[in-house]
Parts: structure tokens; sequence; C-alpha cells
């Protein structure tokens, strides 16, 4: 007996269901868990002076080197990096996860602070510790430690003025509280952190742009499954325009808990200031 058309075609539409989940599955474990993909975001404001015009910024973080992120993967993100040419470099934390072993290898430690010092920014590498920089006095002592080898300077908390041609412009890196005690309210003002909820710490305050990470952008970015990986950040979404400020979060680099991606690839974030100054 031959099947009616309408069964025929809910064994087709069930077919191509069952062929686009496994297709997406294997993407999810086999090539979207190592995409890294580089976001060009371009910021225009009167606040930039022409003497900034041009200068670029990377912001990357989320590494979880140790955990599925290997050397070949890291590699490939700071070439990545490089390619872009930054002036500036920011790094917005959990650079290692720390597994039940806990300490890492000596050749481990080598190969990141090499790997971490190949990164080129004429102007300076910075960066803020992340929950997994807070995990233990070990891991804190070992991130100072890399850090330094590597020539980033780590800003927890601290305000600087990142000097470019004949002018400058604000950067914070903030963990807890703001430090705007020397900031120029009239020069642009940019913040970076490692947890998206820090904003809220700047809501009285001037700050131009917010960057910041640990959201994994979801990483399986479905509604049942999001949350185990936003780690309860409030704000999550790639942009989005506060009160004061546009805060921007970035994907990251690595996976935690499992080594997947859906719907939320890794990523990079560039920025190219540009005036707007007559």
């Amino acid at each position: 007996m031959f099947m009616t058309k309408k069964k025929q075609a809910l064994i087709i539409t069930l077919l191509v269901f069952v062929l686009a989940l496994v297709i997406l599955l294997v993407d999810g474990l086999f090539f979207a868990n190592k995409r890294v993909k580089t976001r060009q975001i371009t910021i225009q404001d009167t606040k930039i002076s022409e003497s900034l015009d041009g200068l670029k910024i990377v912001y990357f973080s989320d590494v979880h080197y140790n955990l599925f992120v290997d050397e070949n993967r890291l590699d490939k993100a700071v070439k990545q990096i490089n390619k872009e040419k930054p002036d500036v470099v920011l790094f917005g934390g959990d650079l290692v996860d720390y597994t039940e072993e806990g300490q890492l290898e000596q050749q481990q430690l080598s190969y990141l602070i090499d790997t971490l010092s190949s990164i080129n920014a004429p102007y300076g590498k910075f960066a803020v510790s992340g929950q997994q920089e807070d995990s233990s006095e070990y891991a804190t002592n070992t991130f100072e430690s890399l850090m330094n080898m590597a020539e980033f300077e780590i800003i927890d908390d601290k305000l600087f003025h990142i000097y470019y041609n004949k002018d400058f412009f604000n950067l914070i890196g903030t963990k807890s509280e703001p430090n705007v005690n020397l900031m120029d309210n009239s020069k642009y003002t940019i913040a970076f952190t490692h947890e998206p909820k820090n904003a809220d710490l700047f809501a009285a305050f001037p700050i131009d742009l917010m960057i910041a990470g640990s959201t994994h952008g979801g990483q399986i970015n479905l509604p049942l499954f999001r949350g185990l990986f936003n780690n309860a950040q409030p704000y999550t979404r790639h942009t989005q325009n506060l009160s004061n400020m546009q805060l921007d979060i970035s994907s990251g680099i690595g996976t935690s808990k499992v080594d997947i991606r859906l719907f939320a690839d890794g990523d990079i974030l560039v920025y190219t200031l540009k005036s707007l100054q007559k």
C-alpha cells in the first residue's frame, strides 16, 4: 500500500530536520568550537581628535587554555591578532582554565610567555583578571607572572592615558570599582573588564565605550542552554547602548564545560577610532 502524500511530506520533513541537526552538531563539535572571527568595529566620536584618527585597538578574552584550547588553537588566534596590526591590545581575563591537576607544567608556562610576547602592539598591551585568575592564589600569582614576562600590564581598577601621536584617550581596566580620579572628561574614554555586569559600576561616570567578555556568546546559543555559559550576566548581546555608554561583549576565544559552540562563534574585537572633529 502506497503512502499518502501527507505521510511522505512528513517523513521528508523529519529526515531534513534530523540531517540539519546532525550537520549542526558536527559543526559545533569539530569546527565552530575552533572558529574565531574578527569583528570589525569603527568608533566615530567628536571626542576623538584627528591625532587619534586610525588608531586600532584589539580586545580578546576567555582563552581557557589548558581545558580545550591547546597550542594550535591559541597560535591561530594570536596570528589573527597580529594580522590586524593593532596599536593597543587589551586582554579581558580567563587566560588559563585550571583543571583538577592544578598547576601548569613548565613547558606550558614557557609556551604562554612566548606566545603572548609575540603579540605586537607598539602603544601597549594591557590586561584585567577574570574568574579563572581569581580561582586560587596560585592562579592569581601565575597570571601576574605570565603577563609581566609577556609585557602585558595588568590594570585592574586603574586608569591610564594612552598617548598616540599628539593626543591621548583614557583607558580604564576595571574589576570591582571605577577609578576615574585622573580621567579627562573631554577625551574619549574606554573601559574594559571581564564581566559585563561591571558596566553598572560606571552608571554615573562619562564612559564612552566598555568592552567585556565572560559570556562566551552563550556558547550553546539556544534558549535552554545559553544560561549555562552566560555566567549569570545581566548583559549578553554583542552590542547594547546603556544610558551613558556603548557596551560591547566578546564571545571570547575558548570554550568551557564542553567543547562545543552553536550559533556562538568565538571572536576577537577590532576597533578603529575615527575622528568627527572638523
